[in-house]
C-alpha cells in the first residue's frame, strides 16, 4: 500500500519495481484510501487537465497524474478516500455550494467525490486506457478524517451511491471518450467503485 509512502518513497519504489529481479511481475499498485491532487507529476508539478483538475487539492500526499497511470497499467486498484480536506482544495470547500437541506447538502458534497472519479477517467481515457476497473470506496471511516458533509459513516454509503450516480448520469450524457470501452453506463460506474472492482481485485491477487 501506498497510500502513507512519501513522495521520494513513492519514486524508490516504483524504481525497485523496474529492476530485472522484478520487472514483469505484473505487481499491482495499491492505494488504499487515497485521492489525485490534479498534477501532472512530481518532477512536472502542472495541470495538463486544467478543467478537472482545478477543484483537486494539490498537495504531494495526494497522487499525480502520472502515478494513477501507473496503477492502471499494473492492474492496481486505488481506494477512493472521503476526507474533505484530501479529496477538494481549500478553494472548492470554499465555493461549494451550502444548503439547509440534506438532500441538497448530500448532492453538492457527493460532487467533491466525483470531482476525483471525473479526473481519473479524464487521464486514463487520454492515455488510451480502460478507466473504470481501477476505482474502489477507501472510505478510511476507521481513521480520523473530516468525512464528507452528509456522509459521517458506513450508514450513509448507500446514499452516496445513489448521489454519485446522478452525477454519473449527467456526465456521460455529454462526455467523449478517447476508448470507446469508457462510456458505460453511469449504474455500473457506481456499481464497480462500491463493490465489483475490489471484490474482483481481492480475488485476482489475494484468494
Amino acid at each position: 500500500d501506498i497510500k502513507h509512502m512519501s513522495v521520494r518513497a513513492r519514486e524508490e519504489y516504483y524504481e525497485f519495481l523496474e529492476r530485472p529481479e522484478w520487472k514483469g511481475k505484473n505487481i499491482p499498485l495499491i492505494i488504499s484510501h487515497g485521492a489525485c491532487n490534479g498534477l501532472r507529476s512530481a518532477s512536472d508539478p502542472v495541470q495538463a487537465h486544467p478543467l478537472t483538475a482545478a477543484p483537486l487539492n494539490p498537495v504531494t500526499i495526494n497522487f499525480y497524474d502520472e502515478e494513477i497511470i501507473r496503477l492502471a497499467r499494473s492492474g492496481g486498484i486505488i481506494g477512493l478516500q472521503l476526507d474533505e480536506r484530501r479529496i477538494a482544495s481549500k478553494d472548492t470547500l470554499k465555493h461549494t455550494k451550502k444548503s439547509l437541506y440534506r438532500h441538497k447538502i448530500m448532492h453538492y458534497r457527493s460532487g467533491l467525490l466525483w470531482n476525483q472519479v471525473r479526473h481519473i477517467i479524464t487521464v486514463l481515457d487520454a492515455e488510451g486506457l480502460f478507466a473504470w476497473d481501477c476505482m474502489a470506496l477507501g472510505s478510511d471511516f476507521d481513521g480520523i478524517i473530516d468525512s464528507l458533509n452528509g456522509f459521517w459513516t458506513a450508514e450513509e454509503l448507500p446514499f452516496l451511491a445513489d448521489f454519485l450516480e446522478r452525477h454519473a448520469f449527467n456526465y456521460m450524457k455529454e462526455a467523449v471518450f478517447k476508448v470507446p470501452e469508457n462510456r458505460i453506463r453511469a449504474d455500473e460506474i457506481v456499481q464497480r467503485i462500491f463493490s465489483t472492482n475490489g471484490h474482483e481485485f481481492l480475488s485476482k491477487n489475494f484468494i
